[in-house]
């Protein structure tokens, strides 16, 4: 039952986005310790349209985590627990997402600041300069 939500919040966001939409994130607690990335080549497939990033209140991947649902060049905004308080983020092999310190959505002439992170993301935040501060994120396929 899980797994066909997922697939209709998916599925709803996709088209969402298709209608020139933001999307809002899917807020689902990931378990602890489970899905973490580690340091390695990325596979050679090219990546789907969308995908999730696992964003995360502590760092090392840890604490309450959501995986939150991004779509090539769609602009989401950050479940609410996350927004200012991610202190570590995933980002899958083949993608590079733009995280933004903004209140008018994934402007970049109006954030305060942003940081781009490919895969495999940063298990701490604080050393990018960036802890505590994030509220929308932007996601691309690497090309």
């Amino acid at each position: 039952m899980l797994y066909t939500r997922l697939i209709v919040l998916v599925v709803a966001s996709i088209v969402t986005l298709s209608l020139g939409n933001t999307m809002s994130p899917v807020h689902t607690t990931s378990p602890k310790g489970n899905g973490v990335l580690t340091n390695g080549s990325c596979a050679a497939a090219p990546p789907a349209p969308w995908t999730f990033i696992l964003a995360c209140l502590n760092d090392n991947y840890s604490g309450d985590c959501d995986a939150v649902p991004v779509v090539a060049g769609g602009c989401t905004q950050m479940p609410a627990r996350q927004i200012n308080a991610m202190s570590s983020v995933q980002v899958p092999c083949g993608w590079v997402c733009t995280f933004y310190n903004t209140v008018n959505m994934c402007d970049a002439s109006n954030a305060v600041s942003i940081t781009t992170l490919a895969y495999p993301g940063s298990a701490a935040l604080a050393e990018e300069a960036f802890d505590d501060v994030v509220d929308h994120v932007e996601c691309n396929t690497e090309n």
